[in-house]
């Protein structure tokens, strides 16, 4: 069903029945990334184009998904209670900011780059069955450390953009997004909810290509 006039009908169709229970299980296993940023491509479609939620029911909805992620996570690494689940949620953000804190000592901060290492990562769109060699060509961007795996999008802008260069793709990609929301056919639609799903989190603690290669195959050809 391409546009449900009730929330009961968006959850509970063949679609989502089919979808719903591996989705799940990935969440009740540990992978809490990708279960909810779909909640949030649910809140996402629906407040864009279909009606407002309250405040105060999205902000309960918005606690009760972070209590969930913290509990997910803290259970993963075999802990249990109030007090894990806290350290667990602050553990997310403090892991990612290694690769930022180490950034910023040794490095200058550039006013422009080009995005050498985006470009060459987006040929990981191509099969390996197609190019079997793709990998050797994928440039690596040099002295990231990550010894966790989360690295801050601010390293990413960086080699990617430099300063100047970040403010110019963001503006263009909000102003993008903004454009696409607008347009009313199915394609766009579904475009910006699943790109505004996976924005919220991967956004701040994944490469910039990975993300990029999200984002881009969400896209319709």
């Amino acid at each position: 069903q391409t546009n449900p006039s009730t929330l009961k009908r968006l959850l509970f169709n063949r679609y989502m029945v089919q979808f719903l229970p591996p989705n799940i299980i990935l969440f009740l296993s540990g992978s809490r990334l990708y279960f909810i940023s779909f909640l949030l491509m649910l809140i996402v479609y629906w407040t864009s184009f279909r009606q407002r939620i309250r405040a105060a029911r999205l902000v309960a909805v918005l606690l009760g998904a972070i209590t969930l992620m913290g509990a997910v996570g803290a259970y993963r690494l075999g802990g249990s209670g109030e007090h894990s689940i806290i350290a667990n949620l602050i553990e997310e953000p403090m892991f990612t900011s290694f690769s930022l804190a180490a950034f910023l000592g040794t490095h200058k901060l550039f006013l422009w780059n080009y995005p050498v290492y985006l470009a060459s990562d987006l040929i990981n769109l191509i099969p390996s069955a197609v190019f079997p060699g793709k990998i050797a060509l994928i440039n690596q961007m040099p002295d990231v450390y990550t010894p966790l795996g989360a690295l801050n999008s601010f390293v990413s802008f960086q080699w990617n953009f430099g300063l100047i260069g970040t403010m110019i793709f963001m503006f263009l990609f909000g102003y993008f997004l903004t454009r696409l929301r607008r347009h009313c056919d199915l394609w766009s639609r579904v475009a910006y909810v699943l790109s505004s799903g996976w924005l919220t989190f991967t956004f701040f603690r994944d490469h910039f290509q990975s993300r990029s290669l999200k984002i881009f195959l969400n896209f319709p050809s």
